[in-house]
């Protein structure tokens, strides 16, 4: 009889502690945002106040600092910071680095491209540091506007940036040099490269025109080309539904990638590359030929459509980040059952982790993984992440995560 009693309590004691560990983890998942950055970010709302703020673009200096791009002009304790600023590594404002931005009307930044030669920034914006610019512009580190000046023009809005070693890569709204959507600038000089000619057209056309330009917000430099989506259905003369890979040699030549997109608003906001698998996850507000919407995965040498991976996100997808076995997904949700940052399995049939639940209350523009410490930074026009007042700017730690799902995997991977 005692030895039954005993069996019985430690199964007791087993069944405990494996509730606890459940329990544990589910708390574990539905996380809430670091403490820090909190910076309560703030922009006029039009009628002499302020509302929150809007964060469009992330990205990480070589020193693993953060800078912070989008449309705001000051802290919630008034310390003024006009459309960019930088965090330090525990996630604290940068008292170091300040630069005004500023238009005649509404100033935004939209993007942010960085490699150990200095920061650029892209959007709508007239002047940087009290220098003339026009949408486009180069800071060094320490916050001083570069002498490196296109002449891109006024009215013309900029929406990503890639760069490489020689050129800087323009995407937007573009008509300046007959442009339309794509320009190259020399690094250097900033002169346009005439020779890299690759106007987008909403319209297939013999003849590129202003009026039928198509628009260019996503830009990816790989090793080899340029991957560049946006609004469009033609590309340096070439028949292409929004997405395509272009040459960064002259003449342009545009490449075979040619996924099935094939109804909808037919937008490409977002790219995530997976080199190993020879993947390319392309996001956006679209269908496809086989009935994904708005995010699919596909090869990204022809751009087959992999049709056993269907995450299925209920509205525009503007930011994706790859971290391992994982696809974290940002974008604007219209569904009760999805919320605006999404985490979404590798592996097919492309699983939504519904157990995972970051809870930001509006969409998210701007995603940036950092492998080394395993944390999420998010950006976009929330106010609240979960419970907590984020302002357009929230940072996840992802380590418990990552241990809790494993797979295989090294950490951090």
């Amino acid at each position: 009889m005692k030895t039954s009693i005993s069996a019985f309590r430690r199964f007791l004691r087993i069944a405990s502690l494996a509730f606890l560990l459940l329990t544990c983890s589910t708390v574990a998942l539905a996380q809430r945002p670091d403490m820090f950055p909190d910076l309560g970010l703030l922009r006029p709302d039009g009628a002499g106040g302020t509302t929150s703020g809007v964060v469009h673009a992330l990205a990480s200096q070589p020193d693993g600092k953060l800078l912070v791009a989008g449309e705001f002009t000051q802290t919630r304790d008034g310390v003024v910071r006009t459309h960019l600023l930088r965090l330090n590594g525990n996630g604290s404002l940068d008292p170091t680095f300040s630069v005004s931005i500023t238009s005649g009307s509404r100033a935004v930044v939209r993007a942010i491209a960085v490699d150990a030669d200095g920061i650029f920034i892209g959007g709508a914006f007239t002047h940087v540091g009290g220098q003339p610019r026009n949408g486009v512009a180069k800071i060094g580190f320490d916050g001083q506007v570069a002498d490196w000046s296109p002449a891109l023009g006024s009215g013309n809005d900029v929406f990503a940036l890639a760069l490489d070693a020689t050129h800087v890569y323009v995407g937007g709204d573009i008509t300046t040099a007959d442009a339309f959507g794509l320009a190259r600038l020399e690094r250097a000089s900033g002169d346009f490269d005439l020779d890299f000619y690759v106007p987008t057209q909403i319209f297939t056309a013999t003849t590129p025109s202003a009026g039928n330009r198509g628009r260019v917000t996503a830009l990816l430099r790989t090793d080899t080309d340029l991957i560049v989506g946006g609004y469009f259905r033609q590309i340096a003369g070439v028949e292409r539904k929004s997405v395509a890979r272009v040459s960064v040699t002259t003449p342009v030549v545009v490449g075979a990638y040619n996924p099935p997109i094939s109804s909808g608003a037919l937008d490409v906001a977002a790219f995530a590359l997976d080199a190993e698998s020879n993947a390319l996850y392309v996001g956006g507000e679209f269908y496809s030929s086989g009935s994904q919407n708005h995010l699919v995965r596909t090869n990204a040498t022809t751009g087959a459509l992999d049709v056993s991976w269907i995450p299925q996100p209920a509205g525009k997808v503007y930011a994706l980040a790859l971290a391992g076995r994982q696809l974290y997904v940002g974008g604007n949700f219209l569904s009760a059952t999805q919320q605006h940052l999404m985490r979404v399995a590798v592996a097919s049939p492309g699983a939504i982790d519904a157990s995972w639940q970051p809870l930001p209350d509006a969409m998210v523009r701007s995603l940036l993984y950092e492998r080394g410490a395993l944390r999420l930074h998010v950006g976009g026009a929330f106010v609240y992440a979960d419970v907590d007042a984020r302002n357009g700017l929230a940072r996840y730690s992802m380590a418990g995560a990552q241990l809790l799902f494993r797979d295989g995997l090294e950490a951090g991977q």
